[in-house]
């Protein structure tokens, strides 16, 4: 319930600095961004672009993806056509892991791109 509230307020503010610069949004979103909550599963407060590139699944990718890890699929591919940095920030178990291989998956299959990445994650997670 906190999230929610901060992630609202946070949908609100970004709102607010889209208005108060003209709708060039906030930290440098640019023109024809929009500030929508639950727009293709995405969380209230999440910058996302108008303009979004149409992503289906990898075929070199061993998995099927849920709906809402599509969406956060579609993010990252967004994020990296528009050369943005980014962040999945969900609950523990809903695919982080699966959606991050999937945009490895997408950026060899589509756009040639085979690396190096770097990834950094708690070490935690490698056990």
């Amino acid at each position: 319930k906190k999230t929610d509230e901060v992630l609202e307020s946070l949908e609100s503010s970004l709102k607010q600095a889209a208005a108060d610069t003209g709708g060039e949004g906030a930290a440098g979103a640019g023109k024809g961004a929009v500030f929508a909550a639950g727009d293709a599963g995405v969380a209230p407060g999440a910058a996302w672009v108008e303009k979004r590139e149409k992503v289906e699944p990898p075929s070199n990718l061993n998995g099927e993806l849920r709906k809402y890890q599509m969406a956060g699929l579609e993010f990252l591919v967004n994020l990296y056509n528009k050369n943005r940095d980014g962040i999945l920030a969900d609950a523990m178990g809903l695919g982080k892991t699966i959606q991050t291989v999937a945009l490895f998956a997408y950026l060899a299959e589509v756009k040639r791109n085979f690396g190096p990445h770097l990834i950094l994650a708690p070490l935690s997670t490698l056990h």
